[in-house]
Order: structure tokens, then C-alpha cells, then sequence
């Protein structure tokens, strides 16, 4: 997977919908070796999802419908323990995918 097809998912990612996605992909863009402990994914999606009555157990389990979705597109690699990215990203890149994360789409 590459820089296009990563920027192409998150462009198509809506924002009435969860933000999981987003979540997992700008964490993983940002991380060393573009890996995330399955516990540190968990974290990030409590944290931007505070007002979820999901407790941080279904963000780490593999019921949490993210690590399906991402799966299925290639995007990630999920393990017993970690979650790691598809793809390799330069500083600017990684910069980019950051922004693009942020914004809002309807």
C-alpha cells in the first residue's frame, strides 16, 4: 500500500460516521515502525471517543469493527498484540496524512 491509496481511504472516510478509522490510520502514521501496540490503539480510540459506552476493552478486542475494516482494505496487519500499518511513510507524508485526518468531511 502506498501514500495514494492511504490518502484515498481516509478521503472517502465520512465524518457522520465513526472515526475509528481515521483514528487507527493517523496513529499508526505517526508511530515508530508504524506499529501500535493493541492496547495503545485501544487508547487512542477511548480518547477520541470519550462519549462512547464502549469500555477500552472493545477497542482492544477484535470485535471493535475497525480492525476488520482496515484489514479487508489492506490497510493493516493486526497480530495478538499489535496493529501495524501496511504502508511505509516519509516525515512529510506522515505530515499530510495528519492534516487529512483532521479535516472534516460530510
Amino acid at each position: 500500500m502506498n501514500f495514494s491509496n492511504v490518502k484515498d481511504i481516509i478521503s472517502k472516510i465520512r465524518d457522520n460516521q465513526a472515526n475509528y478509522q481515521k483514528v487507527v490510520i493517523c496513529g499508526l502514521s505517526q508511530a515508530n515502525n508504524f506499529t501500535l501496540s493493541r492496547d495503545e490503539v485501544a487508547t487512542l480510540l477511548k480518547a477520541k471517543n470519550p462519549d462512547s459506552n464502549h469500555e477500552i476493552s472493545y477497542f482492544k478486542s477484535l470485535s471493535c469493527p475497525v480492525y476488520k475494516i482496515l484489514g479487508n482494505k489492506g490497510v493493516i496487519t493486526v497480530t495478538s498484540d499489535t496493529v501495524k500499518a501496511n504502508f511505509k511513510l516519509s516525515a512529510s507524508q506522515r505530515n499530510e496524512i495528519k492534516k487529512l485526518c483532521m479535516e472534516v468531511r460530510s
